[in-house]
């Protein structure tokens, strides 16, 4: 039991009203959404809200708690008052990246693939899925919205519509479309379900035969909502009892990756500093209510558990307050929204619980059940991502949860060509940045590959990219290392 405790995920996300943005640059890092638990029993519990290395021994993958996930949008400049005493905000910033698909050509065979082939490999792009939430970027402003217009020659960009998120994967509710006419299959659903010795043996035995993970791109304009993803046990819990609102009983732990200047809020600050923002921001004392308020101040000379117990009142306490005294504070915060992009992987899943700042349902009591109640100092939320030993153009981004790594790679434009590695995992392979042409052992088609171009890659299958301009590649592949 000894040296055993509980390891907290976080949350990548935009900004929430009432915050104070922390200033540390996250270039080249990531953020962890999820919570992750040790193996040991007899351990408290107790969901926790704050982030950790990935890096460190002792963390486990074989159970996950849930996390607050709160997703708004925030500007990169840091304002000189703080505007929220509980959550702490991590700025992120990378160049943001225009994207386009190659274009269709070949000889009868959709996105220029060639056609005098006669095996088909199990390498082969993909046509993916928008989804329109409120809150993305609207028409041609939104990288989604560029992607998607890039992929397909017909497609239509309706200026006044929001391009939310990129969906590459499996899911229902996004299952992306196999751009090779030479594959029978419609869809990589499909295509995985009759060929499931592509997701490797290891993938494929773990997950029962189905891709773990959901890569997306976003594009936020406006604040997400206040949100939550439950852990597998309440997922199956809340999908029997509701599955209109929760569609899956699938947990749904998550890793963002900035393209843009990014913001996130990753959860709750230490007591003493919440404490302080008590004394210094009266309308936050003001929701929270002078009983828990208290509560909180008394509970620094306690223990972690009356530390916990103090936070979630506050917590309860501002989150079931008037919406009208809500939106009032939130108002301050509308003049200084920004716009955001990112890469975002997360486990196959699109059980959400809600507590605000959206048009959907909404369950506040759930949210504020499932939490846990750890503070801790911003700085522990970062996720720095490791050097890979084999590839000096390689990082890992290699979260303490089994369904899925992201890697990212950043090739030299004076490197004529790159050899993606094989892997005993399944893969999506996003093209961020570069023009190439892809080209597998296992079969003479080639494949060229533009800014936004999206490649599925089977198990144990190595890709070789040839650059057709000299310019560099930022590419980021999503895979399942167990």
């Amino acid at each position: 039991m000894d040296g055993c405790r509980v390891e907290e995920g976080a949350l990548q996300v935009g900004t929430e009203p009432l915050l104070q943005p922390y200033k540390e640059s996250l270039q080249g890092r990531g953020l962890r959404v999820g919570h992750f638990k040790s193996g040991c029993s007899g351990r408290d519990s107790s969901h926790s809200l704050s982030v950790t290395s990935a890096q460190q021994p002792h963390i486990s993958k074989r159970s996950l708690l849930p996390v607050l996930h709160i997703r708004t949008v925030r500007p990169a400049k840091v304002p000189q008052q703080p505007t929220n005493p509980l959550f702490d905000s991590i700025p992120q910033t990378k160049p943001s990246a225009r994207s386009s698909f190659p274009e269709t050509g070949g000889s009868g065979l959709r996105n220029g693939v060639e056609a005098d082939v006669q095996s088909v490999s199990p390498v082969f792009p993909l046509s993916c899925v928008v989804q329109q939430y409120a809150w993305g970027k609207m028409g041609s402003n939104s990288e989604v919205a560029r992607l998607l217009a890039s992929s397909d020659a017909l497609a239509q960009i309706s200026e006044d519509k929001p391009y939310a998120e990129l969906w590459m994967g499996t899911h229902p509710r996004g299952d992306s479309k196999i751009l090779d006419n030479r594959i029978s299959q419609k869809t990589l659903g499909q295509w995985i379900a009759e060929n499931q010795e592509c997701l490797g043996s290891k993938v494929k035995d773990t997950f029962s035969g189905k891709l773990p993970f959901l890569f997306k791109v976003l594009s936020v304009e406006t604040a997400l909502s206040i949100q939550a993803h439950p852990n597998k046990e309440l997922a199956e819990k809340l999908h029997l009892q509701a599955p209109q609102h929760y569609p899956d009983a699938n947990h749904k732990p998550e890793i963002a990756i900035a393209l843009t200047s990014f913001q996130g809020l990753c959860g709750f600050r230490p007591v003493e500093e919440i404490v302080t923002f008590l004394t210094k921001v009266p309308e936050f004392q003001f929701l929270i209510g002078d009983s828990a308020a208290t509560q909180l101040k008394q509970s620094i000379s306690h223990d972690s558990q009356a530390v916990a117990s103090a936070l979630r009142s506050c917590f309860s306490h501002l989150m079931n307050s008037e919406k009208k005294v809500v939106v009032e504070q939130l108002n301050l915060l509308v003049k200084r929204i920004s716009q955001q992009d990112c890469v975002e992987c997360m486990a196959c899943s699109d059980n959400t619980v809600r507590a605000g700042l959206t048009p959907k349902f909404i369950d506040v009591s759930t949210l504020c059940e499932m939490l846990s109640y750890t503070p801790s100092p911003s700085q522990d939320r970062l996720f720095p991502p490791t050097q890979s030993q084999e590839d000096p153009y390689l990082v890992i981004y290699d979260p303490p949860v089994p369904d899925f790594t992201v890697m990212k790679m950043e090739v030299p434009g004076s490197v004529p060509e790159y050899k993606v590695l094989a892997l005993d995992s399944a893969s999506i392979l996003l093209m961020v940045q570069g023009t190439v042409t892809a080209s597998t052992p296992t079969a003479q088609a080639t494949i060229p590959l533009q800014r936004g171009g999206v490649l599925f890659i089977g198990a144990n299958e190595s890709v070789s990219l040839k650059l057709t301009m000299p310019e560099d590649l930022l590419m980021f592949r999503a895979c399942c290392l167990l």
